[in-house]
Formats: C-alpha cells, structure tokens, sequence
C-alpha cells in the first residue's frame, strides 16, 4: 500500500507528496524528500520512516514538533489520519491510499498539487471560461495556469473574446459560445514547465550573487576594524595563538595531583587567594579593551551535600544566596546537566544570576559539580553592563580542568543510604560480573548508597572497598554500552530500522541515570 504526506503550510498551496520505503526528510534544506519554504520550519525539521505498513515519526529540530496535541522529541509510531505539526505554519497530514482519494475530492480538489518523484509539481490542465474565471478540472495546477497566463501577455488582450494563441497557430477558429472551456496542449504544459525551471534557475543565481555580496562587505568590514572592539570580551592570547591562561588549586588537589585546577586569563594586574576551601580571582577579561572579570570558587561539605542530588543542591543553594549579605540575587532557570573531561565525564549544571548590592550591579554563571561528600560552586561574574559582551563567554568556558583519576573517582550523593555487611559486599562483587546490563543501574544505586553510609559512619575499609565496586561497574557498563553500539550501528548499515530502534530502548532501559553522560547520548541519538 502507498503512504502519502500532504502539506498544508500559511504561505505555499497544499502539497501532497509519496512517501517512499524508508527515510523521508522534511525541512528547508536542500537535502531533503520533502522540501519546505517556511521560515520557522528547520533546514531537518522531522523524518518521517516507512517500514512495509509500519510509519514513524522523529524529531530532529530543537524546536521539537506536536502529533496531533502532544509535543514530540523522540521517536514514535504515527498511523493514517494524524496530524503533525512543525513550527506554527506546518500541517502535515498522514494518509493512505483512501485517506488521500477522500481528501483530494472533498476538501482539496481545486488548490493542491501532487509532488513527483523529481520534486516538481505534476503540471495539470488549464480550464478557461468565457467570462476569464479559471477552474479546477482535477488535473490543473492552479499556479502553473495564472504563470502561463502571464509568460503570453504579449500575445493576448484583455477583451473577453479575445482569440487564443495556440488555436490560431493550427489554422482552428476557438468556439466563441459562452462557458466553452478547452485542455491544455501537452506542448503547452512542457512550455509551462521549462518557464518555470528557468525562474528558479535564475532566483537561484541572484541569491548566490547576493550573499557573496554580504560575505565580500562583512569581510572588508573585519579587515579594516582598527579599534580593537573586536577583542572585547574574549579570552588573551599569546603570540603564537595559544591561550594566555593561568592555573590556581586548592591545597593538595591540583590536576597533577589527581584532583582538579581553575583556569583563568593571565593579566599583569590579576590577583588570587587561595584558602582551606576557597579560591578567589580577580582578573580582566579581553586584549586590548578588558572588562572586569571575578571568579570564585566555594566548596561545601556535610550530611546535607550526601543526602542532596546535584541539582537539589544547586536550588537550596540559589534560596541561601540572597541571607549571604552579599546584596540581591536574581537566578535564571538551570541548564540541563552537562558532561566535562574524558571518558563518561563529571557532570556539571550551570545557572545565570545578576547580583545587585549597594555599589554595583554584576552579572555571573554559577557551575556546581561534586565529589563524594563535597559539593563545588565555581561563579564566574562581570559588571552588569558588560553582559552582553561576555555571556557567551562565560556560559561556554567552563574555567575547570579535571584530571583523570578526579573523574574516574567520581561519585554523587542523592539517594538513601545503604548498610552493608562484608558479606553483603563480596555478593555485590560477584553479581557485577555476572549481572545482565539492565540490572546494572540498580546495582550502582546500592553502591552508591553503601559508600554514602560508609561516608556518614567514618567507616574507611568499607569505602575503600565499595570505590572498587564503583570501578567495576563502570568497566561493565562500558563493556555493555559498547556492544549495544555496536549492534545498533550494524543494523542501521543494514537499513533495519526496527531492529535499530529496538536496540536503542533497550539500551535506553539499561542506563536511567541521569549523572551517566550515556543516558543522554542515547536519548538526543548521539551514539
């Protein structure tokens, strides 16, 4: 059975186009099955998949898209009759067969067109009456006929009885009775088609004038900048272009120490404090025109930092901050937990705030990340009328580097602890080896509890020994996460979609912990 998709859009006519077995594309870009004019539809907005009488539906575009009333990011089954949207000027109807025949009779048989294989509307027949009104005969393309009737201005007037064109060149007299309507000539319909490949072309070729034109001005504009505004708000550099950047640690825990290091801009000016648990830097932003740059690093610890998940903290931290005297705090809504270093990485989330006091009002980036029992804020903050200039800056530098052994020891609080005898830990030790990968998450919850206890109680052999069953469970989850990949990247070499699919909720099922940097990567498809 045929599938179709018709395309219902605010500035084109509707469209109805084959879905083909497998992958259809729709968006603007030029790649795509299913081309899209419409400004706030993506270059890859949605796929849509055919798999024999089996249709799907995936999102593609960070504007996401609604089946029918539900918002949709990721995969889903979609049958005959749905609706899905894209933007606020797209509606894409799914349909069979008879679905299609239905709509094209009752409720779109005077303003669509059918798409051909070639991507180019199937020219359809010109019916004119007498009194200059043009219909639909089931087979016109009603914007190809108004283009033929301008390209042949020249060789019609506007009387009512004029003659055509076309039956004079065969010697035949047109019927001149009222209502009288004749069909498209084959070589009229081709004529049609080469004028309207011929305006494309050259829209085409004024487009592509035109933005190397823009290239050329914004290209001479940046050469001749001699202001050196251009360097306001970016990071210093040496000479030979690497960055002009200085390390601070705290006592003992420094990156070549196996723990971690703040990075930031070397100038002559700058100055650093370094306590127990604390780091304080003031430095300046830019190269020739500097902007004012503070960064701060506190480090909490306590039952309440176990007992806490990463972003848990990070909201009771934002709700302390205005009872801390250092003025009024404004925060932003916290960002989606991101993945830093080598490896699975050590995740971190960030927020935006303006801090108001008596003096001065700044802007900032506030980053958490933890490590056992210990919870760090690193801020990283301007005077407020520089925001604009830095927050790109500040929101994609991070001015942190792990070292290895510092993620790879990594563990969180956040979950209830766990008592566990010596017994109870070497059953731990052989049911990691021999676990399926779905009970693997479990696993490392109870883990991560027993060293929580462990933690609470002072009980160091214990946690010694629970830090080396955090280890293997990592090294099997890699094991378990790479096989999964690969299978999942030999089915899709195969064209298998359904087998594809199947592998990625499976894997989807096996990691369900969002401090895993895989349980992202599968979900936003990023294998």
């Amino acid at each position: 059975m045929n599938y179709y998709i018709r395309v219902i859009s605010k500035n084109e006519k509707p469209q109805k186009y084959l879905l083909e077995q497998g992958e259809n594309l729709v968006g603007r870009s030029r790649s795509a099955n299913i081309r899209i004019k419409e400004p706030d539809v993506s270059g890859k907005h949605f796929i849509i998949r055919v798999n024999g009488d089996e249709l799907s539906v995936e999102n593609l575009s960070s504007k996401g898209i609604k089946l029918d009333e539900s918002l949709l990011f990721e995969n889903s089954p979609v049958n005959v009759g749905q609706h899905i949207y894209a933007g606020d000027s797209l509606d894409c109807i799914i349909e069979d067969e008879v679905l299609s025949q239905e709509n094209d009779n009752q409720h779109f048989s005077h303003n669509f067109s059918v798409e051909t294989d070639a991507g180019a509307p199937t020219p359809q027949a010109e019916v004119k009456t007498e009194s200059g009104i043009d219909t639909g005969t089931g087979q016109e393309n009603t914007d190809q006929s108004q283009d033929r009737s301008r390209t042949s201005d020249s060789n019609h007037t506007d009387d009512s009885n004029h003659t055509d064109e076309s039956a004079d060149t065969t010697g035949r007299s047109r019927d001149t009775a009222a209502n009288k309507t004749r069909v498209a000539t084959p070589a009229e319909i081709e004529y049609l088609k080469e004028q309207k490949k011929n305006r494309i072309n050259r829209l085409r070729l004024v487009r592509i004038s035109l933005l190397f034109l823009v290239i050329g001005i914004l290209a001479i504009l940046f050469f001749l900048r001699e202001d050196g505004s251009h360097q306001e708000g970016i990071w210093p550099v040496k000479e030979d272009g690497s960055w002009n950047s200085v390390a601070a640690s705290l006592p003992g825990q420094s990156f070549k120490e196996g723990g971690f290091s703040v990075f930031y801009p070397r100038q002559s000016h700058a100055s650093v404090k370094v306590d127990r648990e604390n780091i304080l830097v003031k430095t300046a932003l830019g190269q020739k025109h500097l902007i004012p740059l503070t960064i701060v690093l506190e480090s909490f610890s306590g039952e309440k930092v176990l007992k806490s998940g990463i972003r848990d903290y990070l909201k009771s931290w934002t709700v302390n901050r205005n009872n801390s005297g250092e003025g009024r705090w404004i925060f932003e809504k916290a960002s989606s937990v991101q993945f830093f270093g080598t490896a699975n990485g050590l995740p971190t989330t960030i927020i935006s705030y303006v801090r108001e006091n008596e003096k001065k009002t700044w802007f900032g980036t506030a980053r958490i990340f933890r490590q056992a029992d210990r919870a760090y804020i690193l801020r990283a903050e301007v005077p407020f009328e520089y925001k604009n200039r830095v927050e790109n800056t500040l929101f994609k530098t991070s001015f942190l580097l792990f070292s290895p052994k510092f993620i790879n020891e990594h563990w969180e609080g956040g979950v209830p602890s766990v008592y566990a005898d010596w017994k109870a830990l070497r059953t731990l030790k052989s049911r990691i080896k021999n676990a399926s990968p779905i009970r693997l998450s479990g696993i490392f919850r109870q883990v991560n509890g027993i060293l929580i206890d462990c933690t609470l109680k002072g009980d160091k052999v214990k946690g010694q020994f629970a830090k080396e069953l955090l280890l293997d469970l990592r090294e099997a989850q890699l094991r378990n996460y790479n096989a999964m990949k690969i299978r999942y990247i030999n089915a899709v070499l195969e064209r298998n979609i359904s087998a594809a699919e199947k592998i990625k909720s499976e894997t989807a099922a096996v990691f369900s912990l969002d401090n895993d940097r895989r349980f992202y990567d599968i979900r936003t498809n990023k294998w």
